[in-house]
Order: C-alpha cells, then structure tokens, then sequence
C-alpha cells in the first residue's frame, strides 16, 4: 500500500512540473546588465580622466504553441555614454567630449523542450533580431542591425512557477549597416561566430504562467 502511495505521489509531482511546458502557458524571463567603468591618465604634458556607463535590457515573452515547443517576442534597449577630458599641464587648453548611443530592437524566439527528467530539460533555442540605433553626437548617424542566434540551454525546474534557465548563443551571425548622410558615410559589416566563452553564457530566473481567459458572456445583470 506504502509503494503505492509513493508512485502516486511521485506521478502528481511529475504532471505538476511538466504542466508548465503545456500548450497555452507563458513564460517572461530576459537579461539586466549595467556596468560602469572610470580611469585616469598623466603623462609630462596632459591629465585626462575619462568615465562610462552602459545598460541593456532585454525582456523575453513566449507562449507555448504545442507541448514543448515555444515562440515568443523579446525587445532589447540599450544604451552607453562616456565623458573624456584632456588638460594641459601649461593651462595652454582643454578639451572635453561626450558620446551617447542609444539603440532599441525587436526579435522572435522560438525553443524546443526535451523532457531529461523531472526537473531538468535539455532546449534548444534560435533567436531572430533587428536593432536600430543612433547616437546623440551627430544627428545624421545610424545603425541598422539584424541578427540570428542559435544554441543549446538547460532549464532545471523548482516549483510550479519559477526555473532556473540558461543557454549557450553557440552560432551567431549578425549584419550591421551604418550611414552617416552628413558625411556620405556607409559601411557594412558581417559576423559570423561560433564560440564557448563566457560572453555567449546567459543564465536566469524563467516565470511561468496560464493565462487566465476571459469571461465573454458574462451574466446579465438582474434588478
């Protein structure tokens, strides 16, 4: 009888953890980063400092349209700025300058879940990305990106709503065009990279929910 308990146990456990890779549910999860970074430099005739800032965020939605499998939407925002001033030892002249790029995008995620046992899934991931992005020291510049990401990850499963997730951008294949038309500036640039290093490992928090649907003929009201 105790044995039979405990597989029942162990099946309701299962089907509570699984349910949050069921068709219908949502997940939201992304990536934060902020960094700041300062210096300062002499030499026998100039003293310079120079100080940065730079933040990006990068929300994350998906939906499963089937079990195991996902797609969603993702936005980034990111932004940088750096101060630099120069002095001159003999006060003959200074000079200072300031840079701000600021850039937003939109993408579409899609990943597969294979099931490796209660709590942890194997995943694979592809992500497809534009950006555009302009700088506040000239007017007339700009910069286009499109971008696709693939690779593996894990998810390691704690409860009903919360998972521990991470990937690997494994491939990753970006365009970038720039034009300034004050200077009748264009470049292109192509990247294609495959790597392991620590700048292609993102891991985080992945919130699950249903959501709840709405109720479309709701009851009349009675006097």
């Amino acid at each position: 009888m105790n044995k039979i308990r405990l597989t029942l146990i162990c099946i309701s456990i299962f089907s509570t953890l699984n349910s949050q890779i069921q068709k219908g549910n949502v997940s939201l999860d992304g990536s934060f980063n902020f960094s700041t970074a300062s210096s300062n430099s002499s030499s026998n005739y100039t003293i310079g400092s120079s100080k940065e800032y730079s933040f990006t965020f990068n929300p994350l939605a998906q939906k499963f349209i089937k079990d195991d499998l996902s797609v969603g939407v993702g936005l980034t925002l990111r932004t940088q700025n750096r101060d630099t001033k120069t002095t001159y030892l003999d006060l003959s002249s200074s000079s200072a300058s300031n840079s701000n790029n600021t850039s937003f995008g939109i993408g579409f995620n899609t990943s597969k879940y294979y099931n490796l046992s209660d709590k942890l899934y194997f995943t694979l991931n592809g992500f497809v990305g534009i950006e555009h992005g302009v700088t506040k020291i000239s007017s007339t510049y700009s910069s286009n990106s499109i971008g696709l990401i693939l690779g593996p990850g894990f998810d390691y499963v704690f409860n009903q709503s919360f998972a521990l997730s991470s990937s690997i951008a494994l491939l990753q294949l970006v365009r970038t065009r720039e034009n300034d038309t004050e200077y009748n500036f264009k470049n292109t640039t192509n990247n294609f990279q495959i790597s392991l290093n620590q700048a292609s490992f993102f891991i985080g928090i992945k919130y699950f929910f249903t959501p709840q649907k709405m109720n479309t003929n709701p009851d009349p009201v009675t006097n």
